[in-house]
């Protein structure tokens, strides 16, 4: 009879001791079935750039679990290797940048302009609701062509210790609209020009090898997407240029917008679509190694209209760094 006892009392043990380990395999498979069920969506509907947002609770909250969630999506859908997948501290910060609603319930606009900025076809988004026994994993996959839903994938998962502790830890509002303020630094920040419907801000002038290298970054201000056009080496006198201290002209030998680079006596053209700032890299060769400032900064591109319009950005007294 002892012996019996004590039989059933190992039992118990083992199966308490193995209940966690039991109840995480089943997260993994629910989540990993729910990975599933979006790629075969994604797949059908041939999309293959994607975002992956916090998913959040009823009340728009995002919780440690959203978070969880998402993180092991983007992680099991890059696993496949036939999506291209936004790493989410990249995602998290343009949301912050732009201002943009991509929680829970997608605002379409949002969708569309996320989809022009990083270039995806697909969002997935969702809810999770907390019911007695499970928890319940609605997710959406969102056209970034047009902002409608084009398939839904759903979970139950099993409340467990873990999914317990990740509903009730972290609790927030939806990823922010707006990035903490934080102070400026004086010696980082950028000069702004305002040229007909585009701003263009210089960030630095930095000596490399043997050049300088400028960076900046140019935004169409205007309500439509636009192309400009940019010269390097000059193509019929319109080029950027500077000019050191010593009265010393440099004209651009390379250049990148976005994407889009050249070098030497070259000639591309990019699309900059509307209230979206893009980087621009500008080098000049053969500079002075003794040169400390940039007197002149002339940042020339062309707007393709149905005239040829050349604009010019100015800085002016710009330091060099090192």
């Amino acid at each position: 009879m002892k012996k019996v006892i004590l039989s059933l009392c190992m039992v118990i043990c083992v199966a308490a001791c193995a209940s966690p380990v039991w109840a995480q395999s089943g997260l993994d498979q629910r989540v990993s079935e729910l990975s599933q069920q979006i790629a075969g969506k994604m797949s059908a509907k041939q999309k293959t750039n994607v975002a992956v947002v916090e998913f959040t609770d009823l009340q728009g909250n995002v919780t440690d679990f959203g978070r969880f969630l998402a993180e092991e999506l983007v992680t099991r859908l890059g696993d496949l290797e036939k999506f291209k997948v936004i790493e989410r501290q990249l995602l998290n910060k343009i949301i912050a940048e732009q201002k943009l609603s991509l929680s829970g319930v997608v605002d379409p606009a949002s969708a569309k302009q996320l989809g022009k900025i990083l270039g995806v076809d697909a969002i997935v988004a969702g809810t999770v609701t907390n019911l007695a026994q499970n928890v319940r994993v609605n997710a959406r996959l969102i056209s970034t062509e047009t902002g409608e839903v084009f398939a839904v994938a759903a979970a139950d998962i099993f409340k467990d210790e873990s999914v317990t502790g990740l509903l009730s830890g972290g609790s927030s509002a939806p990823q922010a609209v707006k990035p903490s303020p934080q102070q400026p630094d004086p010696k980082k920040t950028a000069r702004r020009v305002a040229v007909r419907d585009f701003i263009v801000e210089l960030e630095s002038c930095r000596m490399s090898a043997g050049g300088i290298v400028c960076s900046l970054s140019i935004t169409n201000d205007s309500p439509s997407d636009r192309v400009v056009r940019i010269n390097v080496e000059s193509f019929q006198g319109v080029v950027s240029r500077m000019f050191d201290e010593s009265g010393g002209e440099y004209v651009a030998t390379s250049s990148q917008l976005g994407s889009h680079s050249s070098r030497g006596y070259s000639t591309y053209t990019n699309s900059l679509v509307s209230q979206v700032p893009m980087k621009h890299r500008v080098a000049f060769d053969n500079v002075n190694p003794d040169a400390k400032t940039v007197t002149l900064l002339r940042i020339t591109f062309e707007w393709q209209d149905s005239n040829r319009i050349v604009l010019n950005a100015d800085f002016r007294n710009v330091p060099i760094t090192k």
